[in-house]
């Protein structure tokens, strides 16, 4: 029979396996939440979800990446208009 020593220092160690399969689904919903323009219909659907143009989503995407909550800051962003930025490079 163990001591209470072993059978808390066993519940700690299950504690913080499952804690850690938390962080790793967490992590996994969030890399799965990226902007993919791969598939058939996807520009329409991030388009329509995100309220822009196909320029303007790609144009986010090359500034901030695949990240829904960063293109989502980038877009609103008065300045985040692909002419706006064409015209401050060029000038």
């Amino acid at each position: 029979m163990s001591t209470l020593w072993e059978m808390a220092a066993a519940i700690r160690d299950d504690t913080s396996t499952r804690a850690g399969a938390a962080v790793d689904a967490g992590k996994r919903r969030r890399q799965a939440a990226r902007v993919d323009l791969a598939g058939p219909g996807r520009v329409e659907y991030w388009c329509r979800l995100l309220g822009t143009t196909p320029m303007r989503l790609c144009c986010a995407i090359d500034e901030v990446g695949p990240d829904p909550t960063a293109i989502r800051r980038f877009l609103a962003h008065p300045n985040a208009s692909p002419l706006v930025r064409f015209v401050a490079r060029t000038a």
